[in-house]
């Protein structure tokens, strides 16, 4: 049976709120080296845990025990990439950037100073959307000029719809910023979604997205699992969360136009983010965690 609709959104909002919370536990972090960078995280907490973020004891018992394994590290990691990708696209003046599920997102207003004559677009649920503006406009961050938002489907018919509303122009090379999604959809949601970007973007558009390899070391459950599946209680019995099988990631790419401009282990996270300066890791990353950066090649 379907789940409402009202309850799905209010899901993905906790899980929003829950990634800014990680977020803004980082830039507390008193190594340099790996501290956090979104400095906004904090203005979507509610105001009990933002308070409790002052305090270094709270901070120090919610990393190590409210925190499931590797949620800490492998957020630091992925924000700190995904960062990258999406300042250096604004350095480059890329026409367009859509970010798919932004929840609270917070990289139009923090790289502002970056922004040229990009347009970006923030597709997510009305409930996060609303709830977002809101708190931006308490903490008196002002919204970009060039930055408009667009309700997000899985149905690529209304995918396109919502897009095209928004004043998306499908014929300009076009960055795709995915993260943190894959692990709440099913194998169908992600795929056609895939091919709806390569279907409806130029040729050197890209497409950067974190995902969950297939493991079969059942010690190592990843991020957000048992909350994914509570995410999916609902869905159909056959349904199956996306993940994909170790080493054919270029393979499943290339079926769908992309071709891999960077892939990312758990181990190369580590060792660019996570790495103090005398050499030793900070944490771990749960092995079946990925980040992919592709462009479109059809």
């Amino acid at each position: 049976m379907e789940k409402d609709k009202s309850v799905v959104e209010n899901q993905l909002a906790e899980l929003a709120r829950s990634a800014a919370l990680v977020r803004a536990l980082a830039t507390y972090d008193e190594r340099e080296e790996i501290r956090g960078g979104d400095s906004l995280a904090e203005a979507f907490l509610a105001d009990e845990p933002k308070n409790s973020l002052n305090d270094p004891a709270i901070r120090e018992w919610l990393v190590k025990n409210y925190l499931p394994y590797g949620v800490y590290a492998y957020t630091i990691a992925r924000t700190a990439y995904f960062d990258h990708v999406v300042a250096q696209a604004l350095r480059d003046n890329i026409p367009q950037i859509v970010i798919l599920g932004a929840g609270y997102d917070s990289r139009p207003y923090r790289f502002a100073a970056l922004f040229n004559e990009t347009r970006i677009f923030e597709l997510d649920g009305g409930l996060i959307q609303e709830r977002k503006r809101k708190l931006l406009q308490q903490a008196e961050i002002a919204l970009p000029v060039n930055l408009l938002y667009a309700t997000l489907s899985y149905d690529p018919l209304l995918l396109g719809e919502n897009l095209a509303g928004a004043g998306y122009d499908r014929e300009k090379q076009t960055l795709f910023v995915w993260e943190g999604a894959t692990y709440y959809l099913t194998f169908d949601e992600v795929d056609k979604t895939i091919r709806f970007i390569a279907a409806n973007s130029p040729s050197g558009s890209t497409l950067c997205f974190d995902y969950n390899t297939i493991s079969k070391d059942k010690s190592d459950s990843g991020i957000g699992k048992d909350l994914a599946e509570t995410m999916n209680a609902g869905a159909a019995e056959d349904s199956v969360l996306f993940a994909i099988d170790e080493w054919k990631t270029g393979v499943f790419l290339a079926e769908r136009d992309f071709m891999i401009i960077e892939h990312l282990t758990s181990e190369e996270m580590e060792k660019r983010y996570l790495t103090l300066h005398d050499g030793s890791s900070a944490a771990k990353v749960p092995a079946r965690h990925r980040i992919v950066y592709a462009s479109l090649s059809k």
